[in-house]
């Protein structure tokens, strides 16, 4: 079927692209809720920062081992298909915690267990994700799809984790969790009420792991994706348990809890949606490789500021500087790849960018509840410190510096075809 949308037509303009939008807008926003309850459970029940980082770990873990799967049934399946399931199990999850929760027989087995099953089919959906965003917008619209997509993401997590904190601060744990699975009931729907375009797929006939063996390939034979891949590892590995542990602690701790995290978070969620708008707009035209060198240093330093911040205004101030960079980097990453990668082999690099994000995310984790019991300070600023040395060793590298100045690889026509 030919799209009827004329080429100039931004991306909200087509039906399908729509759908997915507004039903992962709402879907992050129950993602806040859940977000900002999960560790205020933990601690409920009788945790510490490195039972926190047990159980955040205990889904990463199963997210990470089944990633690259993902992405291969994504290129082998149609993507639709995959998130649809992904998010009607991930909404029985949060249901269950839900009742849980209510009538007070959550307990840490029970944590564990779900946080498990909800790692495991998460590591199905993002590829998937990121795999259909180009399948349904043309190349020229990738990064303004991009920017609406993360600027939605980004303001659901302005607005999401401040009403989360009053909530949980004065109805209580269960409500939260309540949201978070309807949200995921809402985004099933939308993506069952769309016509998914698709092509042809070339690996449908591969095995499964030599189809993960040959996406491998395809990625790691260019020098840019390479070092950016590498990159990626070694940068969620400083900074994702220093602030999924930290930062709830540091609230907790120090600001006054729940409501004081929900506030941090919705400030860094502001910030972000300020990114996305940059990145779609005055910076889209620098190069990624050098957009890439400013972006983390910048971050680093404010990281490192949050060990020693006197008040939480400080600590405000430097969680919005965080969120900028992290936006810009989102935005004008992925538009690059899923630009750059042929359309066979998007699901499988999708899901080798998201095994980057979150591979090194349980050791990133364990390690973040063992050292934040020496202080904050170490952990922020040990974390801010392994940025700024993966990003020297980036700058040493030439194919990292030129990375975006052009695509390395033809991504193919825009899909035509739709699937009824």
């Amino acid at each position: 079927m030919t799209s009827s949308v004329p080429p100039a037509s931004g991306p909200l303009a087509d039906r399908n692209f729509r759908l997915l939008w507004v039903g992962e807008t709402v879907s992050v926003l129950g993602d806040q809720f859940h977000l900002v309850a999960l560790p205020w459970l933990a601690l409920h029940l009788g945790g510490d920062g490195l039972t926190l980082g047990a159980v955040l770990m205990t889904a990463a873990v199963p997210r990470a081992l089944f990633m690259l799967l993902g992405g291969a049934l994504s290129d082998r399946l149609a993507p639709r298909g995959i998130m649809l399931a992904s998010n009607l199990l991930r909404a029985v999850v949060a249901a269950l915690l839900t009742v849980l929760v209510a009538t007070d027989h959550a307990t840490f087995v029970h944590l564990f267990v779900l946080a498990a099953v909800f790692g495991t089919v998460d590591a199905f959906y993002h590829p998937s994700l990121l795999a259909m965003v180009p399948s349904l917008v043309a190349k020229e619209r990738l990064e303004s799809a991009n920017a609406l997509v993360q600027g939605s993401q980004q303001a659901a997590l302005l607005v999401g984790p401040a009403l989360a904190g009053v909530l949980v601060a004065s109805l209580g744990l269960a409500p939260a969790f309540g949201i978070d699975a309807a949200t995921f009931f809402f985004t099933a729907a939308t993506l069952f009420a769309m016509r998914v375009p698709r092509r042809g797929r070339s690996a449908g006939s591969e095995p499964v792991l030599a189809q993960i063996q040959s996406g491998l390939r395809y990625a790691f034979r260019e020098p840019a994706m390479r070092v950016l891949l590498v990159g990626v590892a070694l940068l969620n590995l400083a900074l994702t348990g220093p602030t999924a542990v930290g930062l709830p602690m540091l609230a907790d701790q120090r600001f006054g809890g729940a409501g004081a995290f929900g506030l941090m978070m919705s400030t860094f969620g502001g910030s972000m949606l300020v990114g996305a708008v940059l990145a779609g707009s005055l910076l889209r035209r620098l190069p990624l490789g050098r957009l890439t060198v400013a972006s983390t240093l910048l971050f680093a330093a404010s990281l490192a500021t949050l060990g020693f911040v006197p008040g939480l205004v400080s600590a405000l101030a430097a969680l919005a500087v965080m969120g900028v960079g992290a936006s810009v980097l989102n935005v004008r990453f992925i538009a690059w790849l899923q630009g750059s990668v042929e359309a066979d082999f998007r699901g499988r690099v999708m899901s080798l960018v998201m095994f980057a994000a979150v591979g090194l995310a349980p050791l990133s984790l364990v390690g973040a509840g063992a050292v934040i019991t020496y202080g904050f300070p170490p952990l922020f600023l040990g974390a801010a410190l392994l940025m700024v040395t993966v990003t020297v060793l980036a700058l040493a590298t030439p194919q990292f510096r030129a990375l975006g100045l052009a695509p390395t690889v033809d991504a193919g026509p825009a899909p035509t075809e739709a699937e009824a």
